[in-house]
Order: structure tokens, then C-alpha cells, then sequence
């Protein structure tokens, strides 16, 4: 209770000091009056005492002390100091701007433009540079490789950085993780797609549509959930499992209507009938920054049918996955990595055969990777723009500071 009143207290000093700035010229008057009371009364009772009327004021001045400090000294009891200087330095400034109506255009002018161009910039900024995927804690993330360009590589393992991996890769770390709360794979690159929906005339042309491949715990690991239905599941990427989907929220409200219905929705993707099992939720697009989201998830396993060619999961020479990975309570990006390179090693010296050669160790002994933060996933802008915005940022922080100082 003595604190609430404390507090009360202090906020009635402080309005009435907010007050006291806005009606100091009535407080001064009102103080001098008092002064000038005080003033008659002394210069009185000194004449009283025998002095003339001249000493006698004098020193009822004397005892007083002096009217200007008084004045300043009850001006801080009841006002607030540094606001009332504030509030003359835009009295004054206004005044300045009323007399040069020309030049008050030209500032307003040119702080609007400054204000514009700086608010543009920080927008084109915090859309490439700084925004984080929308995901649950995006800076747990981790990536094997955040660079823009798709594909897959083919042939002999990777010497030096390996920026992506094979089916067999991506199963090795899983199957031995150690540092993640879970590692997610996916294609580098959308695939298009031919879409049938069942009961459409057989002469109607199939509707074009993207998709990407993406391991069973891709939503999982990024931390999110489906708007309606389900994510998948880690069965959901076996060869024995049926053929699921995920439809982005953008696709269900643009091609689907919004049908709550579409759940468990059979659709044809290039030939091969899948259920959609989920919705993604709005505002979610995957990992790549800038991009619309594909119109359909697909597990990984399910890459033949949806490229329309030969399985790459038995093929060891073909490199085509990209990961994320959400790093353990505790663990670093690099300790991470750490763990990674070695794996990556051990994986090679399995594949490598009992008695590799002499380059083939060499080679082994040469890869590595290098995790990138994840948290602002991957982006083509990025990519392209990043060093050159990073100097305008630097060139406008100059240029405020310039400002700020004059």
C-alpha cells in the first residue's frame, strides 16, 4: 500500500509539473506578486526601525536574495526544466519558419524526401537483409548451403565443400545425429507439375502447378503446423507409403476456394493420384525467401513419379538434396559442424570400399562442410544484393549522423 501511494504521489508532482510548463507565465506572475508583497513589508518594517527609504529597501533586497534566482529556483520546484527549454526551442524555430515561408518548404520538402527515402530503404532492407523465416525460433537453424541456384550434380563425390547430398547422405546423418533436433532434407529446385482433379472431363487440359520434394519431418523441423489436416509424417516418406500432399494456403484459397473440404482430396500430380492430406498455414513458403510457395509438398521419395524419371534414391552418384537442421539446446552452429565433417568422412570411407585408393583418401580427407545460418533462409535477392545494400545501409547511417550533428 505505502508503494501505490508513493507512486500516486509522484505522478500528481509530475502532471503538476507538466502543467507548470504550459501556465508558467501566470505561475511567474503570481510569484512575483508574492515578492513584491514581501518586498513592501520588509522596506516597511526596516523604516520602522529608523532607515531611510532607500536603505531600507536595499536591504530588504539583501535579505530576500536575488529576484532573478529565486525566480529560476521556483520555476525547477514546479515545472520541468529541460521540457520548458524544449517547448522555447520550438516556439522559437517556429517563429524562424513563419518569417522564411520559402525556406520552411524547402525543409519540409526535404525531410519528407528524406524520411521517404530512408523508410524505402529500410523496407528494401529488412525484406532482404534482415527478415527471418516465418517458423517457429528461426535462429536454431542451420543450413548445409544457402545458395540460390537449383539442380543437382552429378558423378564422383565432391571434393573440398560439399554443398549438396545424395539420398544415402542425407539417410547417413539422420540415421547418426547428433547435434540436431532434427535434419531436414529437400530437393534444390521445384519441380512443374500436370494437375488432374478426379471427375474432370478427360478432355480438359491438365492445370500446370510447381511442387517440392521434401523429406517426412521438413515441417517438424522448421516448427510448423498444418492450417487444416495434417504435415507429414515420417511414414509418409517410405517407398510403401501411399501417395500424400500438402497444399500451401495460397493454392487452397486460389484454386481450391478455400474448401474446408479439401482434405483427403485425391488429385492427380504427372500421372501418379495422391491425397492431399494438409494445409499449409497462411504466410508460409517454404525455405526460400521472396518466392511464392509452391503449390504442393511431396515427400522425397515419391521423386520418380513426380520428375517422371529414373529413381535418384538408389543412385549414389547423384547429389540433389539441400538441408535445414534445427540445432539441440546448447549446441553451436560450429560444434554442429564440427560433428558434420566427421560424419561426412566416416560416410566416405563406407562408400569408399575396404581398400580405397590413395586419391580416393585424399579425397575423403578433404571434404568438409559449412553449415550458414538458417534463420533468414535462402534468397535470390540476398544473394545478389546483399554486399550492395549492406554499403547504402552504411552510406544513409552516415548520412543521418551528418544531419543529427548540424
Amino acid at each position: 500500500m505505502a508503494s501505490w501511494a508513493g507512486m500516486l504521489n509522484s505522478l500528481r508532482v509530475l502532471a503538476s509539473r507538466i502543467r507548470g510548463v504550459f501556465t508558467d507565465r501566470r505561475l511567474d506572475e503570481d510569484f512575483q506578486q508574492e515578492l513584491d508583497s514581501h518586498l513592501a513589508l520588509m522596506t516597511e518594517e526596516n523604516i520602522r526601525r529608523g532607515m531611510t527609504l532607500e536603505d531600507a529597501r536595499r536591504a530588504a533586497h539583501v535579505r530576500l536574495g536575488g529576484m532573478t534566482q529565486l525566480r529560476e529556483t521556483n520555476r525547477e520546484l514546479h515545472g520541468l526544466p529541460w521540457l520548458e527549454t524544449l517547448v522555447q526551442d520550438l516556439r522559437y524555430g517556429l517563429r524562424q519558419l513563419r518569417r522564411n515561408p520559402g525556406f520552411t518548404a524547402v525543409t519540409i520538402l526535404t525531410l519528407a524526401l528524406g524520411i521517404g527515402v530512408n523508410t524505402a530503404i529500410f523496407t528494401v532492407i529488412d525484406a532482404v537483409l534482415l527478415r527471418s523465416l516465418p517458423v517457429k525460433s528461426p535462429s536454431q537453424l542451420v543450413l548445409l548451403f544457402a545458395d540460390p541456384n537449383t539442380g543437382s550434380n552429378s558423378g564422383d563425390p565432391t571434393i573440398g565443400r560439399w554443398t549438396s547430398i545424395s539420398w544415402d547422405a542425407y539417410r547417413y546423418f539422420a540415421d547418426n545425429n547428433r547435434s540436431f533436433q532434427g535434419i531436414a532434407a529437400f530437393r534444390r529446385g521445384r519441380d512443374p507439375m500436370e494437375v488432374r482433379w478426379p471427375g474432370a472431363k478427360s478432355n480438359v487440359q491438365s492445370e500446370p502447378a510447381s511442387g517440392q520434394l521434401v523429406s517426412g519431418n521438413y515441417f517438424q523441423v522448421l516448427g510448423v503446423d498444418a492450417a487444416s489436416g495434417r504435415i507429414f509424417e515420417s511414414s509418409d516418406d517410405v517407398p510403401s507409403a501411399r501417395p500424400v500432399a500438402v497444399v500451401s494456403h495460397d493454392y487452397w484459397e486460389r484454386k481450391l476456394d478455400g474448401d474446408p473440404a479439401a482434405v483427403e482430396r485425391s488429385v492427380d500430380l504427372n500421372g501418379t493420384p495422391f491425397t492431399i492430406v494438409g494445409i499449409a498455414p497462411p504466410g508460409f513458403f517454404g525455405e526460400r525467401m521472396g518466392q511464392p510457395p509452391p503449390d504442393f509438398w511431396l515427400p522425397l521419395t515419391f521423386q520418380p513419379e513426380i520428375m517422371r524419371r529414373e529413381s535418384w534414391l538408389t543412385d549414389k552418384r547423384e547429389y540433389w538434396l539441400n538441408f535445414i537442421a534445427r540445432l539441440k539446446p546448447g549446441v553451436t552452429r560450429l560444434q554442429a559442424q564440427g560433428v558434420l565433417d566427421v560424419q561426412l568422412r566416416q560416410f566416405l570411407e563406407s562408400q569408399a570400399g575396404a581398400e580405397p585408393s590413395d586419391s580416393t583418401r585424399k579425397a575423403i580427407q578433404q571434404a568438409y562442410v559449412l553449415l550458414e545460418p538458417g534463420r533468414n533462409g535462402i534468397s535470390h535477392l540476398r544473394d545478389l544484393y546483399s554486399e550492395p545494400l549492406r554499403i547504402l545501409m552504411g552510406i544513409v547511417a552516415l548520412v543521418l549522423l551528418g544531419l543529427v550533428n548540424k
